[in-house]
């Protein structure tokens, strides 16, 4: 199930699609740094505005070199 979601998350990304990578969030979710662990983003509003300006103006593509799964 969680890889279903993962690559959902994944092909909107490389769709360029805000509202559809979005679904894939909780209208609550943080985004900490994993070094420090402080937060980068709080809040689907500025997941939104964030990457929104990321899928809008650099119109980036990704892919999963390795995907493992556990559970």
């Amino acid at each position: 199930m969680s890889e279903m979601v993962v690559q959902k998350q994944l092909d909107y990304y490389n769709a360029h699609d805000l509202e559809g990578f979005l679904s894939c969030y909780h209208e609550d979710a943080v985004i900490y740094r994993l070094k420090d662990q402080s937060v980068i983003m709080n809040g689907i509003d500025e997941l939104r505005r964030r990457y929104g300006i990321r899928l809008q103006k650099a119109k980036p593509h990704a892919h999963i070199n390795k995907r493992i799964v556990l559970g």
